[in-house]
């Protein structure tokens, strides 16, 4: 079995005489046993005939090695994009929680400071309500 290159960085092997019957779906490669059906259709005489030519072959070879090298770089990229865009997502999420936490804790501060100040004008009330109470009943004893 020799060896195709179309490029240096793919290399295609050459299989035996490989005979596609396209309506029904099959695959025949001469040497196997027998083939390989992926459909239930019944078998017709509408095979197509091996590509004619070295060169021919060759080209058609390069050419389809070509395409999966496209095909594979293209992959990549979608990948490339794919990463990138799950780590933008990811450290949105990770400001998003942040803001929200340094939000949540003002907001505790700024409740706990109300609460504070509403319990301390509580006590000054209580305070003057405590010696209004003295004064009237020293005043009690003047009248």
């Amino acid at each position: 079995m020799s060896l195709f290159s179309c490029s240096n960085d793919l290399w295609v092997i050459p299989l035996p005489e490989v005979r596609i019957a396209a309506a029904l779906g099959e695959v025949q490669i001469k040497g196997a046993m027998g083939a390989w059906s992926t459909s239930a259709l019944e078998n017709r005489d509408t095979t197509l005939a091996p590509l004619g030519g070295n060169a021919q072959l060759k080209g058609a070879r390069c050419q389809e090695a070509e395409l999966l090298k496209h095909l594979a770089e293209k992959r990549e990229h979608q990948r490339e994009v794919i990463q990138k865009a799950f780590e933008e997502n990811n450290n949105f999420i990770k400001n998003a929680k942040e803001k929200l936490e340094q939000k949540m804790e003002a907001n505790k501060e700024n409740r706990e400071a109300l609460l504070a100040a509403m319990l301390e004008r509580l006590q000054e009330k209580v305070h003057v309500e405590k010696i209004l109470s003295a004064v009237r009943k020293f005043t009690k004893g003047f009248h």
